[in-house]
């Protein structure tokens, strides 16, 4: 039974009673019909006090289902919140990625050009003309005694580089020529030998280093 069944059946029971009663004063011998009336009444209080007590349960579920309506969204709006700062920090990390894809990239492509270079001035380097060769080595004096092979290009204050292999290890500048005797002497420059030591000896290739 609902709570309009349960009114409704309360205001019958209400008119019922308000019927017996305005009949007029009940004689001795109607007591038993005010008896049932009493009964009546006392369902009625009953059935209200219950209805009272129902109303109470309704409007305390009314409130958990609100309130956990409340939490519900609370957390809804805490998970959105999470989505994006986990949301940004994708985007980030996938430009960070990006970032790092060229750098690497450029790197790579640098690193190519570089062997690219690299490989074209040591292919330069050999194949370069010999200008003239290291016929004896000073060590204490830091010069070379050369043998022109190309006077003809030679002058003095010409940079000659050492070649080994494919590569320069220092440099020699011409300093004194004889072109009678197609000699000359060279002096070391100590700051183009890499290795910090003058490396310099006797059969040692000069050439004119490529740019």
């Amino acid at each position: 039974m609902n709570s309009t069944t349960t009114l409704l059946s309360a205001l019958a029971l209400i008119l019922v009673i308000a019927i017996v009663i305005s009949t007029g004063d009940l004689t001795q011998g109607q007591k038993g019909s005010r008896a049932e009336a009493d009964r009546i009444k006392a369902e009625i209080s009953l059935l209200d006090q219950n209805y009272r007590e129902l109303s109470q349960l309704r409007a305390q579920a009314q409130d958990q289902e609100e309130g956990k309506m409340a939490e519900i969204k609370t957390r809804m709006a805490e998970m959105e919140a999470e989505n994006k700062q986990l949301a940004a920090a994708k985007e980030e990390a996938e430009k960070l990625a990006s970032l790092q894809e060229e750098e690497a990239a450029m790197a790579w492509k640098k690193e190519i050009e570089d062997n690219t270079q690299g490989d074209r001035r040591a292919k330069q380097i050999q194949n370069a003309l010999v200008m003239a060769r290291v016929t004896e080595w000073s060590a204490q004096d830091g010069f070379a005694v050369i043998s022109l092979v190309m006077p003809e290009s030679l002058q003095q204050g010409t940079e000659l580089g050492v070649r080994r292999n494919t590569g320069i290890i220092g440099k020699l500048v011409l300093s004194t020529i004889y072109h009678n005797e197609n000699r000359g002497i060279a002096d070391a420059l100590p700051e183009s030998f890499l290795s910090g030591e003058i490396e310099v000896q006797a059969g040692d290739e000069l050439i004119i280093p490529p740019l």
